[in-house]
């Protein structure tokens, strides 16, 4: 089975951040990837995020776990992080509701209201747009 984690980084405005397909700009996701060999999933996430955003998230906190299509895929949200939004990679990295990743338009929805059903759980009365 293989392996890959994300980060759900959320700001004090409620929004979080996305990042498109390399294939495909007007799909948005969360940041993350693959595990590299003998790598944690946080380690993973954290550096995944790192390469595709410039952000450093910091005080990560796990969220859900979710398997299928061959894949398990841990997710862990913040609030927190250091750096700027830069990205040596081909993806476009953005601010987003949470509604702009949900949509059958965006990558991977049916994960993305998954995690947001969860953190809503965690934060029922924060305000995320």
């Amino acid at each position: 089975m293989k392996k890959a984690a994300v980060i759900l980084i959320i700001n004090l405005n409620g929004l979080i951040l996305g990042v498109s397909r390399k294939n495909d700009k007007n799909k948005f996701g969360l940041p993350g990837g693959k595990l590299n060999y003998k790598e944690t999933y946080l380690k993973a996430a954290i550096r995944e995020t790192f390469e595709e955003t410039g952000l450093n998230a910091k005080d990560c906190k796990y969220l859900l776990t979710k398997e299928d299509e061959g894949f398990k895929v841990k997710c862990f949200y913040t609030f927190s992080w250091e750096g700027e939004i830069s990205s040596k990679e081909e993806g476009i990295v953005k601010w987003l509701k949470f509604e702009e990743i949900m949509t059958e338009a965006s990558a991977f929805p049916e994960y993305n209201k998954k995690v947001f059903e969860e953190i809503k759980k965690i934060f029922p009365n924060y305000y995320f747009q």
